[in-house]
């Protein structure tokens, strides 16, 4: 579950969402920035940038094979791995770094 260390404060107006959190997982907006240009990410942008970063703890390296032919529909190879975890192309990097 994604929740941040600071949960808000409660005000004669309610409670407001954390200092930390712009948006929800979902990417629901939960507060505005002083820009009039500034956006948060919304929730497509959320899990596309959060399953890059599941590749990432294994495939440290920009020059890493993997990220080669790295596309959306990339798939994780490694045995034991989750349907959800985002891909590796080549097999050849994973063996690499799989222990």
């Amino acid at each position: 579950m994604f929740t941040g260390l600071d949960q808000g404060v409660e005000t004669a107006a309610g409670h407001t969402p954390p200092f930390d959190a712009f948006v929800t997982i979902d990417g629901k907006q939960l507060q505005y920035g002083s820009r009039p240009d500034l956006r948060p990410f919304n929730g497509e942008e959320l899990r596309r940038i959060l399953r890059v970063g599941i590749c990432a703890g294994c495939h440290e390296a920009g020059d890493d094979k993997v990220w080669q032919n790295y596309t959306q529909s990339s798939v994780c190879r490694r045995e034991g791995a989750s349907a959800d975890l985002l891909p590796l192309v080549d097999d050849t990097a994973h063996k690499e770094k799989t222990p």
